[in-house]
């Protein structure tokens, strides 16, 4: 039996920003190593990128060009040395499936690929009319798909994402196989004093709050947030509560219902929040809102139970799955039972706390040491296959 010598990961070009894969690769470099296994990220070289001068369209013509012209290139020199100094010994994991284009610079070593979700290649293909794609678009997500499906070894995040891919994979069903991401922090429940000292500088936070994080992509549904929230408002006598939205600042038509419905002075909004803050508005937060309408895995809720929150979510992609009954789920596209929802978690005492257990129990799946298992276990399979 040929053991590993070092696993290689492939992550992301920094300058695109993705910052939950580029999490996802660092945290699977960090378990990896921890369990004894030499391992090392690449990451796609800031060559012409870093000269443009932080303008964002100059970032992404001239980052093409690093990922798709310079990279693979220098990342089959690279593995040519990695594969001398291991006799051949190392897997190569692609730790997002958006770079499955960089197939043939690593397809001659053992190798594997993590897919997260097939949202843009759905929508590429027109299957998610609410997300319309450019021309270009549409040619990029062809081309990642058709690298995607010519790999023997795929792991997804979810069932979900797994039965999409089976759609469009010739690989046979049991070589895509699913393992579970774990968190990417060790999100826990914080006393109310130490969350509170922890947020002393997010002067404009109120409480009691509601608590949504994301961004104003489609299909986090932040303009059903505030529709839900000011629906939660009518039900309520008391109207001295808070909507936080954590993420990037809020998009033009956002702010103009936020208007429409005379919500500013219940509505903040908080940008840039480290890992601390977010533990720490966690379990602040009376109930965390997650009505997305697509989601590949979910992590927000789980971090939300983590730290003893109760969840309010959609049953979009793969939240029904992620959540099971450890949450109060409904249709995205319901928004009044979303609200009732809310209000009975606020008003029910005995409700919140089954939540908050349940939540607890449910993240007993999502373990580090399930995922790192898995991924060590498929990694001598290929190695001795």
């Amino acid at each position: 039996m040929r053991n590993i010598k070092k696993v290689v990961l492939i992550s992301n070009y920094r300058l695109d920003c993705q910052f939950s894969m580029l999490l996802f690769a660092e945290l699977l470099f960090r378990e990896i190593t921890e369990v004894g296994i030499k391992s090392e990220i690449i990451y796609p070289a800031e060559i012409l990128g870093k000269l443009a001068f932080g303008k964002r369209f100059l970032i992404k013509w001239l980052g093409y060009i690093d990922k798709y012209l310079l990279f693979p290139i220098l990342l089959k020199i690279k593995l040519r040395k990695i594969n001398a100094e291991t006799n051949g010994q190392f897997i190569v994991h692609v730790a997002d499936h958006s770079n499955s284009i960089y197939y043939d610079s690593i397809k001659n070593y053992a190798h594997l690929i993590t897919c997260h979700d097939l949202m843009a290649i759905k929508s590429a293909l027109g299957q998610i009319p609410q997300n319309k794609t450019k021309t270009l678009g549409k040619k990029l997500q062809n081309w990642i798909l058709s690298n995607l499906i010519k790999y023997k070894y795929t792991v997804c995040v979810s069932n979900n994402t797994r039965n999409d891919l089976l759609k469009y994979s010739t690989s046979e069903s049991n070589q895509i196989r699913v393992i579970f991401s774990s968190l990417n922090f060790k999100y826990r429940r914080l006393d109310y004093d130490v969350a509170k000292t922890n947020l002393l500088n997010r002067t404009d936070l109120k409480t009691p709050f509601i608590l949504h994080i994301g961004s104003n992509n489609w299909y986090k549904n932040r303009i059903g947030v505030v529709e839900i929230f000011s629906k939660v408002l009518d039900q309520l006598e008391d109207k001295q509560l808070f909507l936080v939205l954590c993420g990037e600042s809020i998009s033009g038509n956002i702010n103009d219902l936020i208007k429409q419905k005379k919500l500013e002075s219940n509505i903040i909004i908080l940008e840039n929040s480290s890992n601390t803050e977010l533990q720490s508005l966690y379990s602040l937060a009376e109930v965390f809102l997650f009505p997305s309408i697509y989601e590949g895995f979910g992590w927000p809720p789980l971090e939300a139970q983590a730290c003893g929150c109760p969840v309010v979510s959609s049953n979009g992609g793969s939240l029904k799955e992620i959540i099971e009954d450890s949450a109060l789920v409904s249709h995205p596209d319901d928004l009044d039972l979303f609200a009732r929802n809310i209000v009975s978690l606020i008003q029910s005492k005995t409700l919140r706390e089954s939540c908050i257990e349940k939540g607890y129990n449910n993240l007993n799946r999502f373990s580090t040491e399930k995922m790192v298992r898995g991924y060590v276990d498929l990694y001598n399979k290929i190695l001795n296959n």
